[in-house]
Parts: C-alpha cells; structure tokens; sequence
C-alpha cells in the first residue's frame, strides 16, 4: 500500500478526481443549470456553486502536485492550482464588479463582464487541457 501511495497512485487518484469535477462543472452543470433554468435562476446557481468549485480544484490540483513531486506533472498542477487561486481571489471579485455595474444600467460594465468572463472560461478551458495532458502523463 505505501508503495503504490508513494510510486504516485494517489497522486493519480486525485488528477483523476480532479479532472472528472473540472469537466463535470464545465460540460455538465453549468451547461445544465443555463438550459433547465430561468437564465437568472442559473446565473445564481452557478455564482454559488463556483467558489466551491474554485477552492476545492484548488486544494485537489496542489495536493496531486504535492504527490507526484520532483516532475515537470508536479510543476504543471501546482500552477493549475495557483490559477485556481488567483481566479478565486482577483477575476472572480472583478466579475462580480462588472456584472453588479451592469445590472445597475452602467453599459460599459457589460463590456467589462463579458470581457472577464470570457477570460474566466478560457482559463477554465486552458486548466482542464493542461490536467487531461498530466493525467494521461501519470497514467500511461
């Protein structure tokens, strides 16, 4: 058992877990909450949901880079989850700025939100490729 632990099983394990709850977010809930839901109603749902997202990708992303330690994998996941960070602690309150701005009637603050947002998902995208590359790396 602490072997395979210390070969970078778990290591595996929580990429796994990880990619699976970054996909699951990305190309199940969100896309479920926006088409099932009145568009407000979606909106909230996921502005709640995303912090938690956020902080457990995270923690998931820093403790695999902690598992698999001393390879390029180890580097890769310990930026996916300083983005996670940095996404949680400056682009998220940013967004929640412009989207505050703009439901007060200020117009260029909906510039400012899709902006952001569109930045938001190509980050989201970028983590995801670059944990599907470390996964299939540890896996193969």
């Amino acid at each position: 058992m602490t072997e395979w632990f210390l070969s970078g099983g778990a290591g595996q394990i929580l990429t796994a877990l990880l990619l699976g709850g970054m996909v699951f977010f990305s190309f199940v809930l969100t896309p479920v909450a926006f088409s099932r839901m009145e568009p407000a109603a979606g909106s909230a749902v996921i502005r709640a949901i995303f912090p938690v997202y956020t902080r457990v990708m995270a923690a998931l992303s820093i403790l695999a880079s902690l598992l698999v330690a001393g390879t390029a994998d180890a580097l890769a996941l310990a930026i996916v989850g300083g983005v996670f960070v940095a996404v949680l602690m400056i682009l998220r309150p940013r967004i929640a700025r412009a989207r505050e701005e703009r439901d007060r009637g200020d117009f260029a603050a909906e510039k400012r939100f899709r902006f952001l947002h569109s930045a938001s998902v190509v980050i989201n995208l970028g983590q995801i490729a670059a944990v599907a590359v470390v996964f299939v790396r540890l896996t193969a």
